[in-house]
């Protein structure tokens, strides 16, 4: 007879998201707006007081950068005691969104960049993001290395498992193949 464990939680903090990625079920089926409200997530935090929790991960279907609560709600997670892990398209994360991470100390910070290509970009993403995401990701690499900071770095490469997937991983990496904090 084994005893299972609950060690890891991920929350939805807004269904909000700026993109329409083919590879995402809210592409198709898009979902009605709804903010986690701080009252309800520091209930979902205390119940989850009863388990030996390691790490919130904050992701799912929607961007959590566009949650104007967001750094309220990361700061509730660790005044909690918990590590957290965010995943982000990286198109709001902008540099002063960075910097409040930085100082929260986020566990993991892992970027969906599927593509370097303006055009391919757009076209599977339905935004022209792609130049904002690119600066926003150079200067949060940059202050995780120039503040030696222990925030993890990973670029997650969604795609078709086809020939254009193989070309994008082949020129994000080389893109970003400088950057001694960024892992793939």
């Amino acid at each position: 007879h084994s005893t299972m464990t609950l060690k890891y939680a991920t929350i939805e903090t807004t269904t909000t998201c700026n993109q329409r990625c083919y590879f995402c079920p809210v592409s198709v089926a898009k979902r009605p707006k709804h903010q986690l409200s701080l009252e309800q997530l520091e209930k979902i935090i205390n119940g989850l007081g009863a388990y030996p929790i390691e790490e919130i991960t904050v992701a799912g279907f929607y961007e959590p950068t566009y949650d104007k609560q967001l750094v309220e709600k990361l700061t509730l997670i660790r005044k909690a005691g918990l590590a957290i892990a965010l995943f982000s398209n990286g198109s709001g994360l902008k540099p002063e969104l960075a910097d409040e991470l930085l100082k929260l100390e986020i566990s993991r910070i892992t970027i969906n960049l599927s593509t370097v290509d303006e055009a391919e970009y757009e076209r599977t993403r339905g935004t022209k993001d792609l130049k904002r995401v690119i600066p926003n990701l150079e200067y949060l690499l940059t202050q995780v290395q120039a503040q030696a900071s222990k925030t993890q770095m990973v670029v997650v490469m969604l795609g078709a498992l086809d020939k254009q997937h193989g070309t994008n991983i082949h020129q994000i990496t080389e893109r970003f193949a400088n950057s001694p904090v960024l892992q793939f």
